[in-house]
């Protein structure tokens, strides 16, 4: 099972790693644009189909999570330079905005909550073992790198491609987040210290345009539910 475990998480690293690459270095053609987004939409279904297995492997679950988090920034800058190029959003486009919302970030959300519950568990249980060790009380715990870094980052990551999609439809007047669970990522609070800053700016700056615009529709829709 641990060399099957390290067989997969290999492969996938090439195919996200390959994913990145071009997204760092080419400047895609609308027929290159076409290609890429089948070559992203396979890697969406993909980690779609991973995040539904309850994995118990740690090591396993935490390069997922690495991984997804860097699936999450590919379908980002992806969607930042469709913006910026005011690139016309073609029927594959679509497809992936589809796709990312109803195969890879509902099961997501499932996937977190499924291994901060693991990691829950796993810090009770050495807490008691801690407590029968020395007799004490309150024993320190130490921090997971898993509950209070990787998932963090990931669940801000997707956000952020979830407010760039948000522009691009509204830049180029389509709907492109029908499949996406938006009030799904108010259910999680976690501690914003653990984005680097430089990450964090930059993403802020990347907003600041929209500032003083009018309200998405998809925006007043999500604030309603809130309210509800």
């Amino acid at each position: 099972m641990v060399i099957l475990n390290n067989i997969l998480i290999v492969e996938l690293e090439r195919m996200i790693n390959s994913l990145e690459w071009i997204i760092q270095t080419q400047s895609l053609s609308q027929d290159q644009v076409t290609h890429f987004c089948g070559q992203v939409s396979y890697s969406v279904t993909t980690f779609g189909q991973i995040v539904q297995c309850r994995l118990k492997n740690r090591m396993t679950i935490i390069n997922i999570v690495k991984l997804i988090t860097k699936l999450y920034t590919i379908l980002d800058e992806f969607t930042r330079q469709m913006i910026k190029n005011k690139t016309p959003i073609r029927d594959e486009f679509e497809k992936l905005a589809s796709i990312s919302g109803s195969q890879l970030q509902q099961p997501c959300y499932g996937f977190v909550t499924y291994t901060m519950t693991l990691e829950l568990d796993d810090e009770e249980e050495t807490v008691k073992k801690k407590k029968k060790k020395t007799d004490k009380k309150d024993p320190k715990k130490k921090k997971s790198v898993l509950k209070d870094t990787l998932v963090p980052k990931l669940v801000y990551q997707m956000e952020q491609y979830e407010r760039s999609l948000l522009e691009l439809g509204k830049q180029q007047d389509k709907r492109l987040l029908e499949t996406f669970k938006m009030s799904a990522v108010r259910d999680f609070r976690f501690n914003l210290d653990s984005i680097p800053d430089e990450q964090r700016t930059l993403q802020t700056s990347q907003q600041e345009n929209q500032a003083e615009e009018e309200v998405p529709e998809d925006e007043e829709q999500v604030d309603e539910e809130e309210n509800e």
